[in-house]
């Protein structure tokens, strides 16, 4: 029998994680996140003051997976840094196609609780051909990288046959082609831009940082 996601996030606390783990209400923030400091060796997540809905067991040690990439890999695996020039219009546009890095930190959920892992993989596949969203021409970006996320973990987890062509079949075939056993920064940054090349002109390319190692800089495909 699987273990209980309780003692899971315990024992990742407790053994896989070597820097601090606090729990907080980060300034203007309303959802379940994490921002990871690599100079204090701090993951700070945040609890929302006013809960949309109940936080549960596997969303908290989602946010733990990015802990652990960030201290494994890269910092960037849990707070994505960018070098300053950008606009908020360029994150916002850009924000879907950073949704990359889930990629791998699911994996980490499978490692840690497969079986409980699957389930939503296919909960959450069934729930997008249900919805009205498979039927619609013209999608947000948001929903259309989240509707190939999707589809492209059913694929890889579970073995469903992929059923998307057109520029949903593109996205979906870009998550495939990196081995989320494999996290690294490069792939993290080429999987983004091929995930961002589907829907915008911009990209981001990895800048030397001086207090960070490295960051993002947002540039534009002329």
């Amino acid at each position: 029998m699987e273990r209980s996601l309780k003692k899971i996030i315990k024992e990742t606390k407790l053994r896989d994680l070597k820097w601090k783990v606090k729990d907080c209400h980060l300034p203007g923030e309303f959802d379940l996140n994490i921002r990871t400091d690599p100079i204090e060796k701090i993951h700070y997540i945040n609890i929302p003051q006013i809960k949309r809905s109940p936080i549960r067991d596997s969303d908290y040690l989602h946010e733990l997976c990015h802990a652990y990439l960030a201290e494994k890999v890269h910092h960037m695996f849990a707070t994505k840094r960018f070098r300053p020039g950008w606009t908020q219009e360029q994150l916002d546009t850009l924000r879907p196609a950073t949704y990359a890095v889930e990629w791998w930190v699911d994996y980490r959920m499978f490692q840690l609780a497969p079986e409980i892992f699957k389930k939503e993989v296919l909960e959450h596949y069934n729930a997008f051909f249900e919805s009205s969203l498979v039927n619609q021409n013209e999608i947000s970006a948001t929903d259309f990288i989240m509707a190939a996320f999707t589809i492209a973990q059913a694929i890889y987890y579970c073995g469903t046959e992929n059923p998307t062509e057109g520029r949903l079949a593109t996205a979906v075939d870009a998550y495939l082609s990196y081995d989320p056993a494999n996290p690294n920064l490069n792939d993290l940054t080429e999987l983004t831009n091929r995930l961002a090349s589907i829907y915008t002109l911009y990209r981001v390319r990895l800048m030397p940082h001086e207090e960070f190692g490295e960051c993002w800089e947002i540039i534009k495909i002329e």
